[in-house]
């Protein structure tokens, strides 16, 4: 997974810090025209490297992601939140083996 993707997730979490779940991030990837991104594979791959933690079951609706104080100093040395939109991230970034992104212009259907 990308560095530039791992901050993005992180970024989401940070701003809804215990409010968000996995429908929520699906939503705002989609939102932006990010399409296939496996939301599970991000939260396991950012709790593993002890970013996040998980409140109930990650597989259910009701599961909340929080950021650790790990997770918030990587964000302050990647630089100052919401520095980027969803949609600058290049599709060329995210690993094949953990999700495929298939950006879309606004108003073009998705395939």
């Amino acid at each position: 997974m990308s560095p530039e993707l791992k901050d993005v997730v992180l970024e989401l979490i940070a701003n809804h810090n215990g409010q968000w779940g996995w429908l929520q991030l699906d939503r705002a990837f989609s939102a932006q025209g990010m399409l296939g991104i496996h939301i599970p594979i991000l939260v396991e791959v950012l709790t593993k490297d002890g970013f996040l933690v998980v409140e109930g079951d990650p597989a259910r609706a009701s599961g909340r992601f929080k950021i650790t104080n790990a997770g918030l100093m990587r964000l302050r040395q990647s630089g100052p939140l919401q520095r980027r939109p969803l949609a600058l991230i290049p599709p060329i970034l995210v690993s094949a083996a953990h999700a495929s992104v298939k950006p879309r212009s606004p108003g073009v259907p998705a395939s």
